[in-house]
């Protein structure tokens, strides 16, 4: 096997650990209490699938985006940052609301 599958391959298992790890601890549900909403366009959820996907795979944005295959679909950098910096969410509560999921 090269080491172009056995990259391709762990990409892939990892997108798949991180859709499973959003629905098990309800991560959609924790971005509505926290405010984090769009009134149009790519939604919340997989602006925020993406990111975790980028953490977990070890690829930065810029990396992901130059790629033939990007995991971001349908939208670019610029949703991401905007994403980021919306000021009606609430981070902490985010945060806090993912942790007592994970705890219990």
């Amino acid at each position: 096997m090269s080491i172009i599958a056995e990259k391709t391959y762990a990409e892939q298992s990892s997108i798949e650990s991180v859709s499973k790890f959003y629905s098990r601890f309800g991560l959609g549900n924790a971005l509505k209490k926290a405010g984090a909403y769009k009134q149009k366009g790519i939604a919340v959820s997989a602006v925020m699938q993406y990111l975790i996907a980028l953490i977990y795979t070890g690829r930065s944005m810029f990396q992901d985006m130059r790629s033939a295959t990007p995991f971001a679909q349908g939208f670019c950098k610029d949703t991401v940052y905007r994403f980021l910096n919306m000021m009606t969410v609430n981070w902490q509560a985010f945060q806090l609301t993912v942790a007592s999921k994970a705890v219990q």
